[in-house]
């Protein structure tokens, strides 16, 4: 990951700082590459998984380099894991993940295109400040509406073209509202 990156993702996660952690620009990888992580713990803590035959690691496919402790956790993914798995499916940058589990990416591939994400994102934030939120609401919730309110309130305030929207729809009764700081 450290070719990749330009930077040892292992000692930011272990030993910081946490800010710099905290940026988008170093977490989305460190949530790509923990993902992975948690696929091979549990590769290693349930082996039955693996499938029939016991071939064990074996024939094991080579996702990228591995470099350092959390990369040789990652170098690779037993093959009857990917075999016996009939879904994968990940969530924003969870969908590189998924990708990689699935075959469809390598590591090295993957971990590129989640930094070239990261980084835009970081620098788009930094342009303008702003986030998400995650709201749970009751059936009844207009969230639209409670967005067009909360950019009147801004409009009132001076602000210029605020920007308040529904960006993701979680669940019946939850939503991931994205806009500048003021309106959230």
């Amino acid at each position: 990951a450290e070719k990749v990156l330009g930077y040892d993702l292992l000692s930011l996660c272990l030993e910081g700082p946490r800010d710099a952690l905290d940026r988008t620009q170093h977490c989305q990888p460190a949530v790509f590459v923990a993902s992975l992580a948690a696929v091979e713990k549990l590769n290693h803590l349930q082996p039955e998984v693996r499938g029939r035959g016991g071939r064990g690691g074996s024939g094991r496919r080579r996702l990228g380099p591995a470099r350092g402790a959390a990369e040789a956790a990652l170098g690779s993914l037993s093959p009857q894991v990917v075999e016996r798995c009939v879904a994968a499916a990940g969530y924003s940058v969870g969908e590189f993940a998924a990708l990689v589990f699935a075959g469809a990416l390598g590591f090295a591939e993957a971990l590129y295109a989640v930094k070239v994400r990261a980084e835009a994102m970081q620098r788009a934030s930094e342009a303008v400040p702003s986030g998400m939120l995650s709201v749970v609401g009751r059936r009844e919730a207009n969230y639209k509406f409670a967005c067009l309110e909360a950019r009147k309130h801004c409009e009132s305030l001076g602000i210029e073209n605020p920007v308040c929207t529904v960006s993701n729809y979680l669940f019946p009764d939850s939503r991931v509202i994205a806009g500048h700081l003021q309106v959230l």
